[in-house]
């Protein structure tokens, strides 16, 4: 008669301890994997910038899952994968911003020092090279002594060329008395351009010497094209404004 006393036991003890491990069941945040996966896809920001996004929803999503962690009283974990996915989002979209910047700075300086060289060609009267040199590097005329030639006998040439005097920026280059000097001011923007070269504004101003006129203040729009199959790149002006 001792067996079913035994057999009671035995079923008590299995129900306390399955309801002491369903108690104990602590689930894995499903946040804290999927920062996880955005930490790791964040490698996709090192091939193209406009990819930050995903880092950036890394960082959110972890100090998320973090925050719903340690409010669940035990309930969940994960807090180590949140931590990796926050560290892998950080790391390379810190790294990817850093990059960046550092190239920004360096297009930004070549092309500040390119529109100068451009405004002394104007200023020096080098016309013909100034103008051609808003003309897209894959269909450029050779820089040599016919372009002056080619200049003053082509019809869309001629026409190019009347424009080109006739511009405000350009005109008041040429005429700026002896002495006057061509300040950079502000990057005004820096940024890819979608086709491998960038685009870049920059303010300047065309100061005459002292009591010989009021400075010109103007932009500068370049663009620092990808030569398609030479492996190689070019500046172009595309455009010049005169501030009001």
């Amino acid at each position: 008669m001792s067996q079913p006393a035994a057999d009671s036991h035995a079923a008590d003890d299995y129900v306390h301890d399955d309801v002491q491990a369903v108690s104990e069941y602590r689930s894995v945040s499903g946040m804290a994997v999927l920062s996880l996966v955005l930490g790791v896809v964040s490698l996709s920001a090192l091939v193209t910038s406009s990819l930050l996004i995903v880092p950036l929803l890394g960082v959110i999503v972890a100090t998320l899952a973090l925050r719903k962690i340690s409010a669940s009283e035990g309930r969940l974990v994960g807090r180590t994968v949140a931590i990796l996915g926050l560290g892998l989002s950080l790391a390379i979209g810190a790294g990817v911003y850093a990059r960046d910047a550092v190239v920004n700075e360096l297009i930004a300086t070549e092309g500040e020092e390119w529109a100068l060289a451009w405004c002394d060609l104007v200023r020096d009267g080098e016309l013909a090279t100034a103008a051609e040199l808003g003309v897209g590097p894959e269909v450029r005329q050779p820089f040599d002594d016919q372009l002056d030639a080619y200049y003053a006998t082509d019809e869309e040439a001629i026409k190019r060329m009347e424009a080109f005097k006739n511009d405000v920026v350009i005109r008041e280059l040429i005429d700026a008395p002896a002495g006057s000097r061509v300040v950079p001011g502000d990057v005004v923007l820096v940024e890819p351009d979608g086709l491998g070269g960038y685009a870049m504004i920059q303010a300047f101003e065309l100061v005459p010497p002292a009591g010989e006129g009021n400075p010109l203040r103007f932009q500068l729009t370049l663009r620092r094209a990808r030569l398609a199959g030479l492996g190689g790149s070019a500046w172009l002006l595309v455009n010049r404004t005169a501030a009001e």
